[in-house]
């Protein structure tokens, strides 16, 4: 059985704190993820989902080698990223592509809709300008702007249109895997639904996986096949996305249901949770289960081990010491449990 297209194995990544501007010191580190484990299949949607905080951008940013792991690895193909020759490197630049939160932002005001596009064949292929127009051509054509878009400049275009050039853009080197960061928050509802759809068209047509980071828990029911939930710099809970929905195991996962809108009308909530507090500073994290502050259902295993990540159904893992399971795994006994 082949690899998945994309693996991320046991990634952390921490920042240095430092103060003083002439004579800097160390002072500390961030840890903004840990431990991070999980693969995306080609044609797959896994969706990244928590507060802000939680690591998500940085998992991404990861993903995307803007930043380099400080522990752990990622392949693709089965290559970890960071041990490639310089064609190596190029080709995971086409295969692995980015569409960001506020596409005009990710938009040069001073380039042609036409160059914007061209930019990742003209650095990462040896195509000619004639097969690179004619590229462009075919993808604005795919995303559903009108034919005359190449000559226009980004501030000429709504922001449900902008959206689609970011798009564009990602999707003209035919790339394997399009990480998607935010990518309709800042859209109206109509436009959303749009862009939403698109997606979807388009990995039926191409095959493309997607990463999709969010805070939208509706978006990413209707998008991904995979649910990541993430909570300061760690996974506690991951599965397919319909069993989380159904049947979350992890208390964060149920408040984050909880508080969603929900997906259709006569959805009843079957279970309102109010969370308290805020998410702590990557600083200075709580002892043992970080989220055991503002948990409910906190025991006093939950502030002295830090919970394993382990199997609780079929496909379906969570890092709670509500499971027997967790307990084991990380240390402790069932016995523990009742202290």
């Amino acid at each position: 059985m082949s690899e998945p297209l994309l693996v991320v194995e046991k990634a952390s990544k921490s920042f240095e704190l430092s103060r003083g501007v002439v004579f800097s010191r160390s002072v500390g580190s961030v840890r903004a993820v840990e431990d991070v484990s999980f693969a995306i299949e080609a044609g797959q949607t896994i969706g990244l989902v928590g507060e802000s905080g939680s690591g998500k951008s940085t998992t991404a940013s990861l993903v995307l080698d803007l930043n380099k792991p400080s522990a752990g690895s990622i392949r693709y193909n089965g290559v970890e990223i960071n041990r490639r020759d310089k064609e190596a490197w190029l080709e995971y630049r086409r295969s692995v592509q980015a569409v960001f939160q506020d596409p005009y932002s990710s938009l040069s005001p001073r380039m042609r809709v036409r160059d914007i596009i061209a930019e990742p064949l003209e650095t990462t292929t040896k195509m000619s300008r004639q097969e690179i127009d004619r590229r462009v051509a075919e993808v604005v054509e795919q995303v559903g702007l009108p034919p005359d878009t190449p000559r226009l400049y980004p501030h000429e275009f709504s922001g449900g249109q902008r959206q689609r050039i970011a798009l564009a853009r990602a999707l003209a080197p035919k790339p394997k895997l399009i990480v998607l960061d935010e990518p309709v928050s800042g859209l109206d509802v109509s436009m959303k639904a749009q862009v939403l759809n698109l997606l979807k068209e388009l990995q039926e047509s191409s095959k493309v996986a997607y990463l999709l980071i969010s805070h939208n828990l509706a978006d990413v029911r209707y998008l991904c096949d995979w649910m990541i939930v993430m909570y300061l710099g760690k996974i506690v809970e991951s599965g397919p996305v319909e069993r989380v929905f159904a049947e979350p195991l992890h208390p964060y996962t149920r408040a984050l249901l909880s508080a969603a809108l929900p997906h259709h009308p006569d959805h009843v909530v079957k279970e309102e949770i109010i969370l308290v507090g805020e998410i702590p500073s990557a600083v200075n994290i709580p002892k043992g289960c970080s989220f055991n502050p503002r948990c409910t259902y906190a025991m006093p295993i939950c502030r002295e081990l830090v919970p394993a990540r382990v199997g609780i159904r079929p496909q379906h893992e969570a890092a709670c010491h509500l499971y027997p399971e967790v307990v084991a795994a990380s240390g402790g006994t069932p016995a523990s449990k009742e202290n």
